[in-house]
């Protein structure tokens, strides 16, 4: 999938900021820390050593609407295949990427079929700077949303919104 790639790598500072503002936010992360330097890789600096539970991600999409809340669709079992319970940012944005094709409807807002599956991450992406301005963020506290707010005005001027 070169598009959807090259999508991912296009976003790569604003998906890196969802990261870091959601990582975390549920879930202290003082015991994923210590848990890494017991397998042995704690020899990193910044956000890679930063890890977001399922959970979080999961909190991210509901929090912007892009999933509903309580009990997930069916189409969500495939997302986390192979990962842990915490992400690290290349599992983060490989599940991000299959979230989209999971949760992305079949026509956009204007009624254009969504059929590939760089289209299908371009809708997620979009439903960022899109529902920005009415999301609540509860869970994040203030330097986290300044994160997600930077993040979602990246995305606007990286997709056109």
């Amino acid at each position: 999938q070169p598009l959807v790639r090259e999508t991912l790598d296009a976003a790569d500072e604003p998906l890196e900021l969802l990261f870091e503002a959601y990582a975390g936010a549920m879930y202290p992360q003082d015991e994923m820390e210590d848990e890494e330097e017991e397998e042995g890789g704690g020899g990193g600096s910044g956000s890679s050593e930063l890890k977001i539970d399922r959970a979080e991600m999961i909190h991210l999409l509901q929090d912007f609407e892009i999933m509903a809340r309580g009990a997930p669709i069916e189409a969500m079992c495939g997302v986390f295949v192979g990962c842990k319970q915490a992400l690290n940012p290349t599992e983060f944005k490989r599940c991000i990427a299959r979230a989209a094709l999971a949760l992305s409807p079949e026509e956009d807002e204007e009624g254009a079929p969504i059929s590939t599956n760089d289209h299908k991450l371009r809708w997620l992406l979009k439903q960022l700077p899109l529902r920005i301005d009415f999301t609540k963020l509860p869970v994040l506290d203030v330097q986290r949303r300044v994160r997600v707010l930077a993040a979602a005005e990246h995305i606007a001027g990286l997709l056109m919104v």
